[in-house]
């Protein structure tokens, strides 16, 4: 039988370094194109006529349920994910999360035909689909998947 050599103990340390990309955080405004109430109801082509009226709730031709849109939202999300938060004033909605944001450049500008969903965490009424704009004002690649 072989006899073992005593060695002394060691440890390494490594350096984290990304070996592939790393989503940026977006963060800008999103508003949905279709108010409930206001004279704009349903039309895709126009956003910020909304009178300064709050949306009702409504049940689109695709049976989907909208609720109080027209008014920008302050958002953060992944580049990556498409998802993220609402903000009202400046406190992050976590209980509201938008996700599947489509139809869009990870570009500061404004576009027109997003889609995406939103989760109702205070009522617990289901998911909402959305079209209408996204205007990105910052992306922060210093702060990967920050959203």
């Amino acid at each position: 039988m072989e006899k073992m050599k005593w060695t002394r103990p060691e440890t390494t340390g490594e350096m984290f370094e990304a070996n592939e990309y790393v989503a940026a955080c977006i963060t800008g405004l999103i508003q949905c194109a279709y108010p409930g109430d206001g004279q704009t109801n349903g039309q895709i082509d126009k956003f910020d006529d909304y009178n300064g009226k709050k949306s009702g709730y409504w049940t689109d031709n695709k049976g989907m349920l909208h609720g109080l849109c027209g008014y920008d939202a302050k958002i953060s999300f992944s580049e990556d994910t498409g998802s993220g938060f609402e903000y009202i004033g400046d406190k992050i909605q976590r209980n509201r999360p938008i996700y599947s944001i489509k139809n869009y450049s990870p570009a500061v500008g404004t576009y027109y035909n997003v889609t995406w969903n939103s989760d109702d965490g205070d009522n617990h009424s289901g998911t909402y689909s959305h079209t209408g704009r996204l205007k990105i004002t910052n992306i922060d690649s210093n702060h990967p998947n920050h959203s």
